[in-house]
């Protein structure tokens, strides 16, 4: 009689981890990156934003400092640290350094980004 409540239990047992399994999984949004990423977008701009007046109708490219090495002798970085966020306004022709640990701005400076390229039908 002790075989029967052991199988009983057994399966009681399996039928809850699966329907927790289940539950959980099913309960959970994949992770969207590039939602992900236009997030981050949207709270650089905004920490940003509240210590500099931002161009406006544009939204900024943003990279992360990772490697000191290659951005040496470039006077805009001097004072960066990895982790470091730089927004790049192309229309405005404007880059920011941030560092997002202090919340401070770094370095702002004018982008000479060359001759525009001109399109041709």
């Amino acid at each position: 009689m002790k075989l029967p409540v052991v199988i009983g239990a057994g399966v009681l047992i399996v039928v809850a981890v699966g329907t927790a399994s289940y539950v959980y999984v099913s309960g959970r949004k994949p992770v969207d990156a590039q939602q992900a990423a236009l997030d981050e977008v949207s709270r650089l701009v905004a920490a940003v934003g509240k210590l500099y007046a931002l161009p406006t109708g544009e939204t900024p490219v943003v990279a992360t400092v990772t490697d000191m090495s290659k951005l040496a002798g470039q006077p805009f970085f001097k004072n960066a640290k990895v982790g470091d966020k730089v927004l790049i306004y192309n229309t405005a022709q404007i880059g920011i350094l941030y560092d997002p640990v202090a919340n401070i701005l770094v370095e702002v400076a004018p982008l000479s980004l060359g001759a525009k390229p001109s399109v041709t039908p």
